[in-house]
C-alpha cells in the first residue's frame, strides 16, 4: 500500500495500515504568489500593515484599514483570478501535467516547520527534494518509494473569514462591530466570502483534489466569538465554500486552533473531512472521536507542551495516548498541535513512536489500547 492509498484510506475510515506521521509528502499544499501572511515589515495584499518583532515571534498586523464599517465601500479587495501560483507550485502543476517528477517538495506548511529544531530548518529547506521526500514516506510506511502520481494536491485558502475580518478592522474593532454593526458586517464577510470563492475556484480548475482552509475561532477555554455569532455571521458563507469544494469532489480540510467542540458538529455537518490540529488541552478529544467516529479525521493532536518542555519518554507515552483516543477505526493523522520548533530528541521520540504503535493490528498497537 502507498503513503496515498494509505492516506486516504485513513480520512476514509477504511482499514489503513498505520496511522501516518503528519502527510508524508502525499497531500501537498499549494498557495498563490500573493502575500497575504507577510514574512516582513510591509502591507499584505489587503492592505494590512504588519511589522517583526524578531525571527521567533514573525510578523503580526499593526495598522488595519478599515477604521470603520462606514467606508467598507472604499476598502478595495485583491482579486485571486489571475494571480499565478508560486514558483515551487507552477513547478509542481508543470510537472504533474508533464509525467515529470519535481524537483522541489511541497509539504503542508501547517506541519513541516514542527518537525525540525531551529538549528536544521534552514539545512532541511534546502534539501527538499522530492526523492527524499519519498524515501521518507516509504520508510514509515514501509513499501517502497512512491512516484509523483502517487500524490495530491491542496490549495490553500488562508485566514478565511474571521481572521481577514479582524486583520481589516483589528480585533477590538471587531467585536465591536458584532454588537454595533451586524448587518454592515454581514456584507464584509460576504465580500471576503467572495474572494474566497474565487480562490477555490482557481484550486478546482488547478486539478487540487483538497482545500484547506485556515480560521482560527477557538480560544484555550472557548470560542472567541459565541458559538451563535459563528452560526449567525461565518457558517453561511463557510458553508457555502465547503459545498463549492465538495461539488466538485475535493475533500475539505480546516484549520481551526483552540477550542472548537461546540461547532464540530457544524463542520461535520457542512462536509468537513479532516480537522486540525486538535488541540487537546482545549478540546475534548476522545470524547469528540466517539461523537463523530467514521465521520472526520483528526490530524495533529500531539500535545506541543508535552513536545516541547516533556522528555522523550513523555512524548512516547503522549503519542500511545492519542492513538489510544483517536485511532480505532481509521481517522487520525498524528502530528503536533502546533508548528512551532521542537528539540530534535523529541521529535525523533515522536516520530518512532508513530512508527511503532501505530501500525494497526501490531502488539505495539494494541498495547497502546491496553495503557491505563
Amino acid at each position: 500500500m502507498t503513503p496515498k492509498e494509505n492516506l486516504l484510506r485513513v480520512i476514509h475510515h477504511d482499514h489503513p495500515e498505520y496511522v501516518p506521521l503528519g502527510l508524508g509528502g502525499t497531500l501537498r499544499e499549494i498557495t498563490f504568489d500573493v502575500v497575504e501572511w507577510p514574512d516582513a515589515p510591509g502591507l499584505d495584499a489587503w492592505g494590512v500593515r504588519w511589522d517583526v518583532a524578531n525571527k521567533d515571534v514573525g510578523a503580526y498586523p499593526v495598522e488595519h484599514p478599515l477604521k470603520s464599517l462606514d467606508d467598507l465601500d472604499l476598502l478595495a479587495m485583491p482579486d485571486f483570478g489571475d494571480a499565478p501560483y508560486q514558483p515551487i507550485a507552477r513547478e509542481w502543476l508543470a510537472s504533474r501535467v508533464a509525467g515529470v517528477p519535481p524537483a522541489s517538495l511541497i509539504v503542508s506548511s501547517s506541519f513541516s516547520s514542527s518537525l525540525s529544531s531551529p538549528e536544521k530548518q534552514q539545512e532541511q529547506q534546502q534539501q527538499q527534494q522530492q526523492q527524499d521526500a519519498d524515501k521518507m514516506s516509504a520508510t514509515h510506511a514501509g513499501g517502497t518509494p512512491a512516484s509523483h502520481e502517487e500524490f495530491m494536491l491542496m490549495g490553500r485558502v488562508g485566514e478565511t473569514l474571521f481572521e481577514r475580518a479582524w486583520m481589516l478592522m483589528g480585533m477590538e474593532g471587531l467585536m465591536v462591530a458584532f454588537y454595533e454593526s451586524p448587518e454592515r458586517l454581514k456584507e464584509l464577510f460576504a465580500r471576503i466570502a467572495a474572494v474566497r470563492a474565487k480562490m477555490v475556484a482557481r484550486h478546482i480548475a488547478a486539478g487540487c483534489q483538497a482545500v484547506i482552509f485556515a480560521d482560527d475561532y477557538g480560544g484555550q477555554d472557548g470560542m472567541l466569538i459565541s458559538p451563535a455569532s459563528w452560526r449567525e455571521f461565518i457558517k453561511p458563507h463557510l458553508a457555502a465554500l465547503y459545498r463549492q469544494a465538495k461539488d466538485a469532489g475535493m475533500m475539505v480540510v480546516q484549520h481551526s486552533c483552540g477550542c472548537n467542540g461546540p461547532i464540530l458538529g457544524d463542520l461535520v455537518d457542512m462536509g468537513l473531512d479532516v480537522w486540525h490540529p486538535c488541540q487537546p488541552t482545549s478540546n475534548d478529544l476522545a470524547a469528540l472521536k466517539q461523537k463523530f467516529a467514521g465521520r472526520l479525521t483528526f490530524y495533529g493532536a500531539i500535545d506541543s507542551y508535552v513536545l516541547d518542555r516533556g522528555s522523550p519518554d513523555d512524548v512516547r507515552a503522549e503519542v500511545r495516548l492519542r492513538i489510544r483516543q483517536l485511532a480505532a477505526g481509521g481517522g487520525f493523522i498524528a502530528a503536533p498541535s502546533h508548528g512551532v520548533p521542537y528539540r530534535q530528541e523529541n521529535l525523533d521520540a515522536m516520530a518512532d513512536e508513530v512508527a511503532r504503535a501505530g501500525r494497526y493490528g501490531s502488539p505495539q498497537f494494541d498495547a497502546a489500547f491496553k495503557e491505563a
